[in-house]
């Protein structure tokens, strides 16, 4: 068994010197030997060396994806005639294919083969590791079928409980991820209670490292991951703004002791100075976004990311009449922007803001050209609440430049906007209301008092 190990060992060696080489053709005909070899490799419990092989295909699969989907079926099939159909060996081969037809949005073919993985490993494994991968990776199929995958999901972590304890790692990586899940699924109270669980553990897990002296690098990195993500859902979703904040300094803190700023440090700022943003706390939030900035400008450039922390100071330097820094952040992000595709939605952000300052400076007439640049954009995006600000804002505009006729179709528009994606009693909606119905009430007495003047004459 050793020097079978040590023979395929050596073919995937060489299948990576192959690649490197750019000798496609051979590198494929040494990984099939391997895997070959692997495939008739009996072993008890999960196959590893198998697995092993799988994974090492997903370099393969990027050039060559229909000969090796074609390989691994030719070995599936090979697998099924030596060892029968309800091997372990077969339920790796299923899941890997299962895993790799999700990248090619072959929806339909992975879900028989992740439930004949699942049912395999279920009879021989029982509740082990390898189950609780296939209950996962079928739930997240049905992800957005919330009562397919949330049994599934609850069966994983019940599994995994079992099997490590409910103060273990896995357990606290599950409940991050399921926190996650039902973050998606808009249930914010049952992801909150899955992040401060996760919470808890990781803080266990971590003051225990510290007393046996051993570094915490790598917990401190969970805990911060965890603490983000339950201040996140505080402060967007439950209105829960003052405990979030010490949440994102405690994540800081872990952040900060780890060498060098890298992105995710820019990213737990951006998501700090949001808050203080909210909170009218201007100073502090942009000491956050500055840092943020000098991280992502070193990181990437002229980059999407380094434009929407841009976007933040621009609207935060608008919120404190600094007009000529919001001209130069704006003028800087659109030309970044213009050089790369699918970031519509922020230039409509930038757009939109342009429209608002030149608004708030009597330019009419370049503050209607931005507003409607940024109107498109929004409506060619996405339905979004925003471009009922938008169209809310067009008929400000108009109606400042009495041009009552056009601002009430704006107002309208704007109100039937609201009241579909907002609802009927939502507080923007309400204030959309009262602007149309009020224009309607100012035209009707017009027309009434210039009926009235005709009439006199």
């Amino acid at each position: 068994m050793q020097e079978k190990h040590e023979t395929v060992s050596a073919l995937c060696e060489q299948t990576s010197i192959y690649q490197q080489q750019g000798e496609h053709d051979e590198a494929l005909e040494c990984f099939k030997r391997a895997l070959i070899l692997a495939v008739e490799e009996k072993q008890s419990g999960a196959d590893h060396l198998l697995v092993a092989i799988l994974d090492r295909l997903e370099t393969l699969q990027r050039l060559r994806w229909r000969e090796v989907e074609l390989l691994c079926k030719q070995m599936l099939a090979l697998r099924e005639e030596q060892f029968g159909a309800e091997d372990l060996g077969v339920a790796s081969i299923l899941h890997y294919l299962a895993e790799r037809y999700s990248h090619d949005m072959r929806y339909a073919e992975k879900e028989p083969l992740y439930i004949r993985a699942l049912a395999i490993r279920e009879k021989l494994l029982g509740d082990g590791p390898e189950t609780t991968k296939s209950l996962s990776a079928l739930a997240g199929l049905y992800a957005r079928q919330r009562f397919a995958a949330e049994p599934l999901y609850k069966r994983a972590l019940a599994i995994k409980e079992r099997v490590w304890g409910v103060q273990h790692p896995e357990v606290a990586d599950f409940l991050d991820f399921l926190a996650y899940f039902y973050d998606r699924q808009q249930r914010y109270a049952e992801a909150a209670e899955c992040y401060r669980r996760a919470l808890e553990i990781w803080e266990k897990l971590r003051e225990e490292d510290r007393i046996a002296g051993i570094l915490t690098e790598h917990t401190d990195l969970k805990l911060a991951g965890t603490l983000v993500g339950l201040a996140d859902l505080y402060f967007h979703y439950l209105n829960r703004d003052e405990e979030a904040e010490p949440l994102y300094k405690r994540a800081l803190e872990l952040q900060e002791k780890r060498p060098g700023e890298d992105l995710q440090l820019a990213a737990l700022l951006v998501d700090f100075a949001n808050l203080y943003f909210e909170q009218k706390r201007y100073e502090e939030a942009e000491a956050l976004y500055k840092r943020a900035l000098a991280i992502r400008e070193r990181e990437l450039g002229e980059d999407p990311e380094t434009a929407d922390v841009l976007y933040k100071l621009a609207r935060l330097c608008y919120f404190q009449q600094r007009y000529e820094e919001v001209e130069r952040f704006i003028k800087r992000s659109l030309a970044i922007l213009a050089e790369k595709p699918g970031a519509d939605l922020l230039t409509a952000d930038f757009l939109y803001l342009q429209g608002a300052l030149c608004y708030g400076q009597d330019r009419y007439a370049e503050a209607e050209e931005y507003y409607g640049k940024a109107l498109a954009l929004f409506e060619k995006i996405r339905e979004d609440p925003t471009i009922a600000e938008v169209l809310f804002d067009l008929s400000d505009l108009c109606d400042d430049q009495e041009r009552y006729a056009e601002a009430l179709e704006y107002a309208g528009r704007a109100l039937k906007q609201a009241e579909k994606l907002l609802g009927a009693d939502h507080l923007r909606t309400h204030s959309f209301r009262g602007k149309y119905n009020r224009l309607l009430v100012f035209m009707a007495e017009n027309e009434e008092a210039s009926d009235r003047k005709e009439q006199a004459e």
